[in-house]
């Protein structure tokens, strides 16, 4: 066989040639005809129908294409113009907004973000934090991841107290509600054709505004960029703040300013519960017993008990005359505290040697305007420029007792209380834009005018600090500042004279 030898086709047996064998080659071109033709075919007739549109519709369609491409163009023109001006300015001139949006990846992201979650453009939101401090990483060292022990052992508890109302969503800032003042249920058998007998029910209405619950941390870019869970534990830390002191005000309500309307009517306000009378010889657990039953002659059943910790504590303690323990189990039980059947909700916020007993559920309504909201800013005041970040967090709410014959407060037998009067509060600052100073921790600060209206209100801090922004006195008036402990001891008053 020579080199121009056509070579036999015994190893191409399986290739389908043009030949006779050749038939599933000829129907696929024709497959591929028809199919091209079903093509074309439907190309004219969208053509036909893209036909009979107006001339003027097909100008604006062509209008609004050219006006498209043009702002792509001019987009894309303006990204170049960005990078290259940054790249040519000095030194000094790269300060300008798009050198820090080219330079600064950062803010890059952050700016994102903002996109994203559709907030302001001045703040972040957190997904898911008033303290005056900056929280930074210099004092953590160097192995502060380690710290993730230490970050979990903190001070939170169960708000089961608040969570026992039936908080109902909000659309305006103005609340009123509906309290049963007075009932007579008259119903009975009737006979057939006699006149059944009446009922009555009396209510007042209590009209509440939306009252904000806020407070803010300042925080370095540094924590909320290297270390995730010290920011994650900030904004839970806040967060949790804001509830807390949600349940201040359903406890002990809302004591507003001169001009100020209320925002909570809580169950240890007068005028929101009913006493029980105590007889000689009656111990805690005796009142409390009482309480319970009182409470019950509303026809609305007792859901729990409200003391403060310290006044649980001297009941889990009492002993027989066989020294065991009456209550408490010292080795714990892990379980709800009960007392009478009923479970014991034990919060600070309760004053000592004072009870509650009644039902939340249906006793007390409240209304929730802006759940817990947790916001970053990077521009409020000088953070930009100080590479810090203020971390707020907030609610709106509003809320209050709306029968009060279901609730029974009072004062606990036998239960040694406070009867010191807080010390003298001190005046640090007095401008006109200023009224600040010291006192007891935790004391409530009342500012009143020389005829003795209450003309400012706020509380001390865990520090003793306190402020009123701006001074409720004017140039010249004569007041007085008081300090109120939890125990509702008053402290005397301290004679004030607004400066400018």
């Amino acid at each position: 066989m020579t080199a121009y030898q056509k070579r036999p086709l015994a190893g191409a047996k399986q290739i389908l040639t043009r030949d006779e064998n050749g038939n599933p080659l000829d129907t696929a071109s024709a497959e591929l005809k028809k199919r091209l033709k079903q093509l074309d075919d439907l190309i004219e007739s969208r053509q036909a129908q893209l036909a009979n549109l107006p001339d003027d519709a097909k100008a604006e369609l062509e209008k609004r294409a050219t006006e498209i491409n043009k702002l792509v163009a001019d987009i894309d023109q303006i990204k170049t113009d960005l990078v290259n001006q940054a790249k040519t300015r000095s030194e000094d001139e790269q300060g300008g907004i798009a050198a820090i949006l080219i330079r600064n990846t950062e803010a890059l992201e952050i700016a994102k973000t903002m996109l994203e979650k559709r907030q302001k453009n001045t703040s972040v939101s957190f997904d898911g934090i008033k303290a005056r401090n900056i929280v930074t990483l210099g004092s953590l060292g160097e192995n502060y991841q380690y710290a993730k022990n230490d970050l979990n052992r903190v001070p939170f508890q169960p708000l089961s107290l608040v969570d026992l109302i039936n908080w109902a969503p909000l659309t305006n800032d103005i609340v009123t509600l509906l309290r049963e003042t007075a009932w007579d249920l008259m119903a009975d058998i009737v006979p057939e054709g006699e006149e059944k007998p009446e009922s009555s029910l009396e209510f007042g209405p209590l009209v509440l505004n939306v009252g904000v619950i806020a407070h803010w941390i300042k925080v370095s870019n540094q924590v909320l960029a290297d270390m995730p869970m010290l920011a994650s534990y900030i904004e839970s830390r806040l967060a949790y703040g804001i509830r807390y002191k949600l349940e201040y005000f359903v406890v002990n309500g809302h004591i507003p300013a001169a001009g100020q309307p209320k925002n909570f009517s809580g169950l240890m306000e007068a005028g929101n519960h009913v006493t029980v009378t105590v007889e000689a010889g009656d111990t805690a657990l005796d009142v409390l017993n009482r309480a319970k039953y009182k409470a019950a002659l509303s026809f609305l059943q007792p859901e729990c008990y409200v003391l403060n910790p310290q006044d649980w504590g001297v009941i889990e303690r009492l002993k027989g005359s066989d020294g065991h323990y009456l209550i408490g189990v010292p080795t714990g039980t892990g379980v709800q505290a009960y007392l009478w059947g009923l479970p014991v909700r034990f919060s600070p916020v309760q004053k000592p040697a004072k009870f509650w007993c009644g039902n939340l559920s249906i006793g007390f309504d409240g209304y929730i305007r802006e759940d817990v909201d947790t916001q970053v800013s990077l521009e409020d005041g000088d953070n930009f420029r100080k590479n810090l970040a203020t971390v707020r967090s907030e609610m709106r709410a509003a809320g209050g007792v709306i029968i009060p014959d279901a609730n029974v407060a009072g004062d606990l037998p036998n239960v040694p209380a406070d009867r010191v009067a807080p010390v003298l509060p001190v005046v640090l600052v007095n401008s006109a834009k200023e009224l600040s100073g010291t006192a007891e921790a935790s004391a409530v600060i009342k500012v009143r005018a020389a005829k003795g209206g209450l003309i400012g209100i706020t509380y001390a801090d865990n520090a003793g600090a306190w402020s009123i922004k701006p001074n409720p006195l004017a140039v010249g008036e004569v007041g007085s500042v008081t300090a109120t402990d939890e125990a509702d001891n008053i402290s005397q008053a301290l004679s004030v004279t607004g400066e400018a």
